[in-house]
């Protein structure tokens, strides 16, 4: 815990199980609704933080991505905080 109360979650890098039969043009998303679900405000903030955390994950790959190529803008490359709730 830290000085906080709050409980730090040790992470690491995510390993992808090895499909044996699996084909990947055989795969469908199957994605779930969570329209009825109610989240408390920690929650929201957490949920909050992954969003903000993953759109600097994919920024930087994309930054490296046209960096690698010569560099340039996209036009989808903003900082997180300039997004709409759509985006």
């Amino acid at each position: 815990k830290t000085d906080t109360g709050m409980t730090r979650i040790a992470t690491k890098p995510l390993q992808r199980k090895k499909q044996k039969d699996k084909v990947g043009p055989d795969y469908i998303p199957k994605a779930m609704d969570f329209a009825s679900v109610t989240m408390n405000r920690e929650m929201q903030d957490l949920s909050e933080a992954l969003a903000q955390n993953a759109h600097e994950i994919w920024a930087r790959q994309m930054r490296n991505r046209l960096a690698a190529i010569g560099g340039g803008l996209h036009s989808r490359l903003v900082p997180y905080d300039l997004l709409t709730d759509k985006e």
